[in-house]
């Protein structure tokens, strides 16, 4: 995978993927977010904002992921054949923060990104727990 140029105006996240059964990370894409992503990462430069914003920057990231999984199947697939084999992939990103190769695509600092289940509401758990009680 090539490393795009640095944006400097937006931030970019490293999307990762595993086997739900291999601990080892592949990064698979660089995307750019817009100006509620840079909101989000500018408020996590400290330990409050972290806290505070960390499970949010995630569940966006999650529904970028999710909505788009067949497209990102077939990517991470044809970029890594192996991963064809696993029953459950996980996901995860970072926040890009640098040129290097080795520390865009390293697997530290990776931040898991919840299966789809656990990123719904209480307001979609309600819905379907009464569509399906037909």
């Amino acid at each position: 995978m090539s490393l795009p140029p640095l944006d400097p105006d937006d931030p970019q996240f490293v999307l990762f993927v595993r086997s739900k059964r291999l601990p080892q990370w592949f990064p698979f894409s660089v995307v750019s977010g817009g100006s509620q992503a840079k909101l989000l990462t500018k408020a996590m430069e400290n330990d409050l904002g972290k806290k505070v914003y960390g499970n949010t920057l995630t569940k966006n990231i999650a529904g970028v992921v999710y909505k788009d999984m067949s497209n990102i199947k077939k990517a991470v697939f044809n970029q890594y054949p192996r991963l064809k084999e696993a029953k459950e992939l996980e996901f995860g990103y970072k926040i890009r923060k640098e040129e290097s190769m080795q520390g865009t695509f390293g697997a530290s600092g990776v931040v898991p990104i919840p299966p789809q289940e656990e990123l719904k509401g209480i307001v979609d758990k309600v819905k379907d727990f009464f569509s399906g009680s037909s």
